[in-house]
């Protein structure tokens, strides 16, 4: 049996908002009816929505917005062992960590 991988840690994401709990599981119950089977999808969308909202709440610039949407980005991906790399024409890739 395959194992279901967590591609974003929705709880820990959650709990460093200002969100409650109710408006949470409301906000996952929805996105579960548009991505019933694609696990990696819900996630995504439930991370941006958490984020929105609490950039929204904090009334942001849109610089502000963009940084910190950047910062927990490599963070995000550093805690699964990926990083983000600019490339020379300005793109950028993502990049497995290698273990020593």
């Amino acid at each position: 049996m395959r194992k279901e991988y967590e591609w974003y840690d929705l709880e820990k994401l959650w709990k460093e908002t200002s969100i409650s709990r109710k408006k949470f599981e409301k906000l996952k119950k929805e996105v579960r009816k548009e991505f019933p089977n694609d696990k990696m999808m819900y996630e995504l969308h439930v991370m941006r929505a958490l984020m929105q909202r609490e950039e929204e709440k904090k009334n942001l610039s849109f610089e502000e917005i963009k940084k910190l949407r950047d910062e927990r980005i490599k963070k995000g991906l550093a805690e699964v062992g990926f990083k983000l790399v600019k490339l020379g024409d300005g793109t950028y890739r993502i990049k497995k960590i290698r273990s020593r």
